[in-house]
């Protein structure tokens, strides 16, 4: 059976277009930039966490990819959740290391512009 990874893709267009209906032109730039470090502080921190022990209970057990999908998505959501309420994820981010290759103080210009109504920045901020 396959994973089709274009339903998460069309599951994160539809969330850009729920954000782009819900906040103002202002908020909007700055929502996709939280979200984009809350999904890589995520990532980071399951890699931290030793990814390879997260599977020793399935050692010489058969185990189909989905299933394995299946444990990593629920993975992925608990440690989520260490990143939810208060100020924890802004202030990660305005600790200013990078992550994934991102910054956000690097990315900050870009959201500020955006804000103001550079279109040119929107698009710039796409491709990050």
């Amino acid at each position: 059976m396959r994973i089709d990874l274009t339903n998460l893709y069309a599951e994160a267009l539809d969330m850009l277009k729920t954000w782009r209906n819900r906040y103002s032109k202002n908020e909007y730039p700055y929502k996709i930039a939280v979200n984009i470090f809350y999904r890589q502080y995520t990532m980071n921190s399951i890699w931290d966490c030793d990814l390879d022990n997260s599977f020793d209970e399935y050692k010489g057990v058969e185990i189909d990819i989905l299933e394995s999908f299946r444990i990593l998505e629920t993975v992925y959501a608990n440690t989520s959740q260490k990143f939810i309420g208060g100020d924890i994820l802004i202030n990660l981010m305005n600790e200013k290391d990078d992550r994934g290759g991102l910054n956000y103080k690097d990315i900050l210009p870009i959201v500020l512009r955006a804000q103001s109504g550079d279109n040119a920045s929107v698009e710039e901020g796409s491709v990050i």
